[in-house]
């Protein structure tokens, strides 16, 4: 089984670039990186964060 930590920002940290929002509220389901500009929906983008973080933990890299 895979796990991430329990604090980490894969809510608020950009898929694309990392980028991690400082406060972003749970009624906010879209969001556009400062960065990079990307458009992320919030559930979305937070599934694909834990995938990265997992697979990077078991593959021993890191994943931002």
């Amino acid at each position: 089984m895979l796990e991430i930590g329990r604090f980490m920002q894969s809510l608020k940290a950009c898929l694309h670039c990392g980028y991690t929002m400082k406060k972003l509220l749970l009624s906010i389901h879209f969001w556009q990186c400062p960065e990079c500009s990307t458009v992320h929906d919030r559930d979305v983008n937070a599934n694909l964060n834990i995938r990265k973080f997992a697979l990077a933990d078991a593959l021993g890299l890191s994943a931002m």
